[in-house]
């Protein structure tokens, strides 16, 4: 297969996904809509200008102090040039850098959903998770800027290898002990095993006739079931970050926002017991006996 054939594979899979997402449940399609919407309107409710304003106004008055300019004594901060006064002012500076990270990793946690939502729609549901993976580690390292400033001014300044593994092996635990507060540890954990390890239960659903094959698309039209565990999985975690992203900005437990959420979360735990309820009235598979080895 061609990569234009892949591309129209893809343009095939996306009309045909949105009816086996109907099979769910009518309003399943919706919510992936409104969940982008969510995430957009935590953008917009998003706004620590107050803080940005008052670090900068500090660092203007801390150069006309000195009898220099602003850029100057940004320059001086970024040297680490000794002095109680350059030391205040790299205080400020730290509050502008998070204000502005803490808005970088919020457009992070919109992007990961857009491409995770249109892997799903692909029927690629492994790289959806992968996605997924990358959302929950920038919904915990917001919730960990929400109290330290050092933390996005770090996380700014890991910008290769070595400083990137640094910055995770000193904040690793701190993470993952704000991503449990929030029920996120396990959709990270399953979706880091899933989305960015090859094993064999990640590619389970891609398999052909014998093992022969290897499907570009993640779907087993005779367990169709599979595919609606996985959505209803996917979506609860969204769920979980929306809820996560309400602490980690609090702007975003405007109440109008927040019962646009509830409704949501109330499609998806429906969809949930729907599946829980055919399970419960599906027969067992029978598995044909197989040849000696």
């Amino acid at each position: 297969m061609s990569i234009e054939e892949i591309l129209e594979t893809d343009e095939d899979n996306s009309r045909k996904s949105r009816g086996t997402l109907r099979e769910l449940d009518e309003r399943i399609p919706g919510v992936f809509e409104d969940i982008h919407q969510h995430l957009n309107t935590v953008l917009r409710l998003h706004d620590e200008s107050g803080r940005q304003d008052a670090a900068w106004e500090k660092i203007d008055r801390i150069a006309a102090e000195l009898g220099t300019t602003r850029d100057d004594l940004v320059s001086r901060i970024k040297q680490e040039e000794p002095g109680r006064k350059i030391r205040f002012a790299a205080q400020a500076r730290r509050v502008l850098l998070n204000v502005q990270t803490r808005q970088m990793l919020l457009l992070a946690v919109a992007r990961y959903y857009a491409w995770g939502a249109t892997d799903i729609r692909r029927v690629r549901l492994m790289s959806a998770s992968a996605n997924l993976r990358l959302q929950i580690e920038a919904v915990g390292i917001l919730l960990l800027s929400s109290t330290d400033d050092w933390v996005t001014f770090r996380w700014f300044l890991a910008q290769d290898d070595h400083k990137g593994v640094k910055f995770f092996k000193r904040y690793r635990r701190s993470i993952e002990r704000m991503l449990d507060s929030v029920g996120l540890t396990s959709g990270y954990r399953i979706a880091s095993a899933t989305g960015h390890h090859v094993r064999v239960g990640s590619l389970a659903l891609a398999y052909g006739p014998q093992y022969s094959t290897l499907d570009l698309t993640d779907y087993d039209p005779q367990r169709p079931e599979r595919f609606h565990q996985f959505i209803v999985w996917y979506l609860t975690n969204q769920i979980r970050v929306l809820d996560a992203l309400a602490v980690a900005v609090p702007q975003a437990l405007d109440p109008i926002h927040q019962a646009r959420v509830r409704a949501t979360e109330g499609i998806v735990a429906e969809a949930k017991q729907k599946l829980k309820h055919a399970k419960s009235e599906r027969k067992p598979r029978k598995i044909p006996p197989q040849p000696p080895v």
